[in-house]
């Protein structure tokens, strides 16, 4: 069973309108998930946590 690791950040208003917001992940949550910046991430929420998990790119 892995570890469950927890990380906070503040949200951000990119102030353009559009009800979007910025959240800047921690350089050590996207070492471990292995991601960069560009990377699409599916968001779900579960029990009162945010869960994200990579989208990985259609197999050639």
């Amino acid at each position: 069973m892995s570890e469950i690791k927890r990380w906070t950040s503040i949200c951000q208003d990119p102030e353009d309108g559009s009800g979007d917001l910025i959240v800047d992940l921690p350089s050590e949550l996207l070492e471990e998930m292995g991601l960069v910046t560009g990377d699409e991430l599916y968001i779900e929420v579960a029990d009162g946590m945010i869960i994200l998990s990579p989208k990985k790119p259609p197999s050639s």
